[in-house]
């Protein structure tokens, strides 16, 4: 079903989110509700996506890397370490 590759294009996934949550900073508190919606977004067109587009793998896969890439840019803005400006 799902390749080796793919499972390691979504793993990239993680640091992406980390490095774009790290360059973004003193943006992540503003666009906080942007990005749920984004992330909610995605995660929704994503369940159906299996059966309107009859499964194609590059739809659920970009639905589900842009999924995670919001989960972890999320979870960086809600952390108060990470938030601190040094």
């Amino acid at each position: 079903m799902i390749s080796m590759l793919s499972v390691l294009v979504l793993l990239t996934a993680f640091p992406v989110g980390y490095l774009i949550a790290w360059l973004t900073k003193d943006e992540l508190i503003v666009g906080r509700k942007w990005i749920l919606l984004l992330g909610a977004a995605s995660f929704l067109f994503m369940l159906p996506s299996i059966f309107i587009f009859e499964f194609k793998l590059p739809v659920l896969l970009t639905l589900m890397y842009l999924t995670i890439v919001c989960l972890v840019i999320l979870s960086k803005s809600y952390d108060k370490k990470f938030m601190r400006k040094k």
